[in-house]
């Protein structure tokens, strides 16, 4: 079984696979203050990022990003599930991102 990661830094986006075979890409500008990425485990080039405001996402593979429509509240983490939904956890609760073409955010009851 292959697996990726990715890690954003600065200025540089990498990505480790299971042989840990480094790639690199240079990221001209970064988006924002990122501190939580991850891979849509369904499409291989689709990554989510966010920072305290915004959930960002690119088609591909981090070269080039766009916010999505934000949940309510500070968002803290980011869950992708393994068939490929999006989860963020905020201090006012968790919201399931529903992907185009409604780019909406639900709450989740009991999160």
């Amino acid at each position: 079984m292959k697996i990726n990661f990715t890690i954003i830094s600065i200025f540089c986006l990498w990505s480790l696979n299971s042989y840990s075979q480094p790639t690199f890409k240079f990221i001209p500008s970064p988006p924002d203050n990122i501190y939580s990425i991850v891979n849509d485990p369904t499409n291989a080039t689709d990554m989510y990022a966010c920072s305290g405001s915004n959930v960002l996402h690119s088609s591909d593979n981090g070269a080039s990003w766009d916010k999505t429509s934000n949940p309510t509240g500070t968002i803290n983490t980011l869950y992708m599930s393994p068939s490929g939904v999006l989860y963020v956890g905020t201090a006012s609760g968790v919201y399931k991102y529903n992907k185009p073409p409604t780019n909406t955010w639900s709450a989740v009851s009991g999160g």
